[in-house]
């Protein structure tokens, strides 16, 4: 299990580029509070960091790390082991912020192999931070989600982005 965490970038983008990347990205919750606090035509001031995990099996099958929690501020965690995995299996998985579920949150998962990328869904986190896909074929699996909030006591940001991504083969 490899992961990396990338240091804290700073972008600021128009209002109405910044309003079309929360919609696009499923962040509800922060469009409604731009909305509400009367921002939704003002530049988007934010700073965000990546979260990026990928499981590789080597050699024989054994017992997989595929599941263990790092302590990444955003975290996406399967619950079961990914070695075995194959298509036509059901894989869950468990959106953690701050080590605890985060409901409500966009995950999105796409498949590659030689014939090409599919997206295998866009399911919305339930109340214990977990969706669901189905494994449609065999190739490189990515999942991955974004959570934001308001950035509180930032000179540099209004708001404070977390990424997270998840990558690993089926066979």
């Amino acid at each position: 299990l490899v992961s990396l965490e990338r240091d804290v970038t700073r972008v600021q983008l128009r209002a109405r580029k910044f309003n079309r990347y929360l919609a696009d990205e499923g962040l509800l919750a922060p469009i409604a509070d731009r909305k509400q606090a009367g921002e939704q035509w003002s530049r988007g001031r934010e700073r965000y960091t990546r979260y990026v995990k990928a499981f590789v099996q080597v050699g024989e099958l054994a017992d997989s790390v595929s599941t263990r929690v790092l302590g990444q501020r955003l975290e996406l965690v399967p619950d079961r082991q990914l070695t075995g995995l194959k298509t036509g299996d059901k894989l869950g998985v468990r959106v953690l912020f701050d080590g605890r579920p985060l409901a409500n949150t966009q995950v999105e998962a796409f498949t590659r192999s030689p014939a090409g990328s599919h997206t295998l869904g866009q399911p919305t986190s339930d109340g214990a931070g977990r969706v669901e896909f189905s494994i449609a074929e065999p190739g490189t699996v990515l999942l991955r989600t974004v959570h934001m909030q308001r950035c509180v006591g930032c000179d540099d940001a209004q708001w404070e982005s977390f990424w997270a991504a998840y990558s690993f083969a089926v066979h």
